[in-house]
């Protein structure tokens, strides 16, 4: 496969005084200079990486000045954009939404409803303000499910009490906490 794709190669001053580097500083400049055009294959995966590379840099910059307007508290948890997923490609599309409504407070708590204007109440089937924080630690409703799940994350908790983004941070106590999630049938 080509590419009709043009390079442009710049002088960047960091060896001076090293022979081959001067040699080929003066090579490459007199063929810049001359306007001489040098036709090379280039493999195509080079292209690829820096496409990608440009596609990831334009996207870290429009992320980076959309989260000034919109979504601040999920830009607080991912500010930059990596190469290392939380997820992988093998991740259910469910635990990977249920992850980002948590992290973005976009979830189906009644205090998150209430606040969008989906439902008219903020409180929870037990009478309290239906947080997540609240469904997931202090529900009368779930109180059976929320001592088994305290009883599986206790071992990876440093300090108490525990919160919601500290527990997405983790990928053993985001796991526990989905699981969590669906037996409440809080998804």
């Amino acid at each position: 496969m080509e590419c009709d794709n043009q390079l442009k190669f710049l002088w960047v001053p960091g060896q001076r005084g090293v022979l081959g580097n001067e040699l080929a500083d003066k090579a490459a400049s007199e063929a810049y200079e001359s306007g001489q055009t040098l036709k090379a294959r280039i493999p195509v995966e080079y292209w690829f990486t820096m496409e990608q590379q440009t596609l990831r840099h334009n996207f870290q910059n429009w992320y980076t000045n959309k989260s000034k307007y919109t979504g601040q508290k999920y830009y607080l948890f991912n500010s930059n954009l990596n190469n290392n997923l939380w997820f992988t490609y093998e991740t259910s599309r469910k635990y990977i939404s249920i992850v980002v409504r948590l992290k973005s407070s976009h979830c189906k708590a009644p205090a998150t409803l209430k606040k969008y204007k989906i439902t008219d109440s903020e409180y929870c089937e037990c009478g309290e303000v239906g947080t997540v924080e609240h469904l997931i630690f202090q529900c009368r409703q779930y109180q059976q499910q929320i001592n088994i799940f305290n009883r599986e994350i206790i071992t990876d908790i440093v300090t108490f009490p525990a919160n919601v983004d500290f527990l997405i941070s983790k990928k053993t106590l985001r796991d526990k906490l989905y699981h969590h999630i669906l037996v409440c049938g809080l998804d």
